[in-house]
This record gives structure tokens, C-alpha cells and sequence, in this order.
């Protein structure tokens, strides 16, 4: 079953971290720097706010996916905003992930 966990940039610990880089160089498409957890770090140093976090999407322990945004009430968007919109998943949530399930975790109704 997936699990949704909801951190601070600033909180992953370095497992996580390790395990992000790991699938960034899994596809070309996600070798930006902008899909990084240090961007995700970035952001929030330089913004600070509540509204930044970071979807960690795992199945049995195993981090699968992971996705910075800017969670607001009504809407998610991409962690660096105006800044850079070129962000989304890296990793593969897999067929089971519910997006609904992703906002709820999020804090948008």
C-alpha cells in the first residue's frame, strides 16, 4: 500500500535525500537541478514560509517518489513558484498512487 509522508525541505534526513538523488539519475528528464531536494532546500532558505513541503511517496519503507510544492488551501503548486515552474515528481508513485490521496496529505481541500 503507498504511503504519503509531508516533510519540511529542511527536515529530510539524509536516507531520503540519498534516495532522491538515486532516481534523479534514474532519467535524464529528472537530472535538473530543479528537481533536486537542494532546490526544495533552496526554496525554502530563501522564502522560508509554511507552505513549502515535500511529498515523499513509499511503499514498505521504500521511498518511491518525490514532489516539492508550495501547498496552499485550495491549491498546490510548484515549490519555486514564479521562480521556476519546471518541477513534478521524480520517481514513479506507481499505478496505486491517488492523487486526491496526495492532496489530502497536502493540506488542500
Amino acid at each position: 500500500m503507498l504511503e504519503i509522508e509531508v516533510v519540511r525541505p529542511g527536515a529530510l534526513t539524509p536516507p531520503q535525500i540519498a534516495a532522491w538523488r538515486t532516481l534523479q539519475h534514474e532519467r535524464a528528464a529528472w537530472g535538473s537541478p530543479f528537481f533536486s531536494p537542494y532546490w526544495a532546500r533552496a526554496v525554502e532558505r530563501a522564502r522560508g514560509g509554511d507552505d513549502l513541503a515535500v511529498a515523499v511517496v513509499g511503499e514498505a519503507g521504500q521511498e518511491r517518489a518525490f514532489m516539492a510544492v508550495s501547498a496552499g488551501k485550495i491549491t498546490a503548486i510548484a515549490a519555486g513558484g514564479a521562480m521556476c515552474d519546471y518541477e513534478g515528481f521524480v520517481g514513479d508513485p506507481g499505478p496505486a498512487f491517488d492523487p486526491a490521496k496526495l492532496l489530502r496529505a497536502l493540506g488542500v481541500d
